[in-house]
């Protein structure tokens, strides 16, 4: 069922100024009661859209490097957790990955991932304005994963971005290319666009 004002397509190309494919649609009349927000995202006017539909990655790459230290940044409505906005950072938030193939959550060896503040361990936070959140991602097997934030007492508050990265092999991440592409051509540092490889067998 599409409410009025949907996009037909399911799909809305940009959400807080930056471009996505993410099912994010605010229809007006669609039933807010037994609706499967993985199968049928869309709600009706005045329906109160979950957490999760408010965060988006920032960043156009959702292929990662395996070896981790990248910097993940998140964007979106965070909760202030009683630090007043435009003052204080809000926070902690607990930040794991979920391998949507195993179901393991990573890091395996620590609480959660390093919040990529010096002295601030696993405990990450927002900006002042409490809309970017950081992280930095943990060494990670080939697979696709899912971004599960926990803040609150017990942690008991969840924000989830379903199949929000796939991790490559180091050689083939974006980031590779990316650093080929700021060194001189004399370097012969190699391919500078995947297209270039030349892949075993040809």
């Amino acid at each position: 069922m599409r409410g009025f004002g949907e996009p037909s397509s399911q799909v809305e190309n940009s959400i807080f100024g930056l471009t996505t494919t993410r099912p994010y649609s605010w229809g007006f009349g669609d039933p807010s009661a037994a609706v499967n927000l993985e199968t049928q995202p869309d709600l009706g006017f005045g329906d109160v859209m979950p957490d999760s539909r408010f965060v988006i990655l920032v960043g156009g790459a959702r292929g990662v490097p395996d070896d981790g230290g990248v910097i993940i940044t998140l964007r979106g409505h965070w909760p202030s957790l009683n630090k007043p906005k435009g003052n204080l950072r809000a926070g902690p938030f607990l930040v794991r990955l979920k391998d949507r193939v195993t179901g393991l959550v990573y890091p395996q060896d620590e609480f959660g991932c390093h919040s990529g503040r010096v002295g601030g361990t696993w405990e990450c936070t927002t900006d002042i304005r409490h809309e970017t959140l950081t992280f930095v991602l943990p060494p990670l097997p080939l697979s696709d994963f899912d971004i599960e934030i926990r803040f609150g007492h017990n942690w008991l508050g969840l924000i989830t971005l379903p199949r929000a990265f796939r991790v490559l092999h180091r050689v083939r991440a974006s980031e590779t290319y990316n650093n080929r592409k700021q060194l001189a051509v004399r370097f012969a540092s190699g391919p500078r666009f995947p297209g270039q490889e030349k892949l075993r067998g040809d």
